[in-house]
């Protein structure tokens, strides 16, 4: 039976090792021409060489084949895994980067209103003084306005009673100057022909 030689991984820097400790590390990352590893064979070194033994060392390197194919796979996944990890933390990060932007533009808009709310508060006191100054002085000019037209009333109203006494002085001393109990508009005094 020929004796299975240990491994060299690559004709790199690195001295012979155990393959199936380093595979992991360096079957992904050599790209040296001459390195067979990822078949299972030492450099310069047929496994499949037909001895007298072939038939007996065969299933042992169709094992370590699976085993190195394997080990490449896990690799991968371990890779993959990180990969999504680095990648959900980077979603996890923005999301949270996201939150506090948003949060940070409503603290903004929340202090502009408190300062437009402490504006307007300050402003008060001076737009109700002008207001209340306003309607003293429209009240004003409605009251002075009305004893106006109050006292035009009453000098119509002492007029049209003055002229219907006349009318009814004129009456009993004229009977055909006015009509009979038809007094000037706008007085309540009535008077009656003399009998």
């Amino acid at each position: 039976m020929q004796e299975i030689p240990t491994f060299t991984i690559c004709t790199s820097d690195m001295a012979k090792v155990n393959p199936i400790e380093k595979v992991a590390q360096t079957a992904h990352q050599c790209h040296q021409p001459t390195c067979t590893l990822a078949t299972g064979a030492a450099v310069g070194w047929d496994p499949v060489e037909k001895t007298e033994k072939t038939e007996d060392v065969q299933p042992l390197i169709t094992k370590w084949r699976n085993h190195v194919r394997q080990l490449v796979l896990a690799q991968k996944w371990r890779t993959h895994m990180r990969q999504l990890e680095q990648h959900q933390k980077q979603r996890r990060v923005r999301s949270l980067a996201e939150k506090w932007q948003s949060h940070t533009r409503q603290l903004e808009q929340w202090q502009k209103q408190r300062r437009q709310l402490a504006q307007r508060q300050a402003k008060w006191p001076s737009h109700m003084r002008q207001l209340e100054h306003q309607q003293g002085r429209q009240l004003a000019e409605r009251q002075a306005k009305w004893q106006s037209h109050v006292r035009q009333l009453e000098q119509q109203q002492r007029r049209h009673c003055q002229l219907a006494e006349k009318d009814a002085k004129l009456q009993h001393e004229r009977p055909d100057a006015c009509k009979v109990g038809s007094p000037r508009p706008g007085c309540r005094v009535r008077f009656q022909a003399p009998p």
